[in-house]
């Protein structure tokens, strides 16, 4: 399938969380048996158990129909002196039809543009202030993009069932001497989801 130039990728709002989780569900079970229902638990629970200010979801629509979408909730780097909050991409999602069209890069484009922009609008002292972006993903897709492995550039990974070439990582603004283990949020091990998961 052809790149699909047309698609708009836009913040999610409530009216879209229907067609959001059908399609995280079909992405994922495309991967796997049972994959689909996991995920999606994992993106409904994390968007109700953070705030406002710690999530920011993005969809793409093609044809009036939601065809994909991108969560960022907030983590933690361990770090030396302190916690340092960063971002957790996951998951990404596109539905199976339009998987391969470019829909994910656009997905990925626009969250990285919104980190850059959130970290643009705070001072650098701000502990509230997220730099890092994480995910578990297809190096080979995600250096794209910018991102490098994770323990290259000083960081741990949360758990050892994920891959050290998936564990990667984006610096969306200067963040000097910060390193340390990545924390997950209690959602991700409350719904078994860590490790390499796939959907775009």
């Amino acid at each position: 399938m052809a790149h699909v130039s047309s698609a708009v990728v836009r913040i999610e709002t409530s009216g879209d969380r229907a067609a959001v989780s059908a399609v995280i569900e079909q992405a994922f079970e495309a991967e796997a048996a049972g994959e689909g229902v996991r995920v999606r638990g994992l993106e409904q629970a994390l968007q109700t158990a953070m705030a406002p200010r710690d999530r920011l979801a993005l969809v793409a629509e093609h044809g009036r129909q939601i065809v994909g979408q991108a969560l960022l909730t907030r983590g933690w780097v361990d770090a030396d002196q302190r916690l340092v909050q960063a971002w957790v991409l996951s998951p990404i999602s596109v539905r199976p039809d339009h998987q391969h069209t470019g829909i994910g890069r656009e997905l990925l484009t626009g969250v990285i543009a919104c980190a850059t922009r959130a970290a643009a609008e705070r001072p650098a002292d701000d502990p509230e202030r997220r730099v890092h972006i994480f995910l578990e993903g297809d190096p080979g897709f995600y250096r794209k993009f910018g991102f490098v492995p994770g323990d290259r550039a000083g960081f741990t990974a949360p758990s050892v069932r994920i891959p050290p070439s998936a564990f990667q990582v984006l610096a969306v603004a200067e963040a000097p001497g910060v390193s340390g283990a990545l924390v997950y949020p209690d959602v991700f091990w409350a719904h078994d989801c860590v490790g390499l998961r796939r959907g775009a």
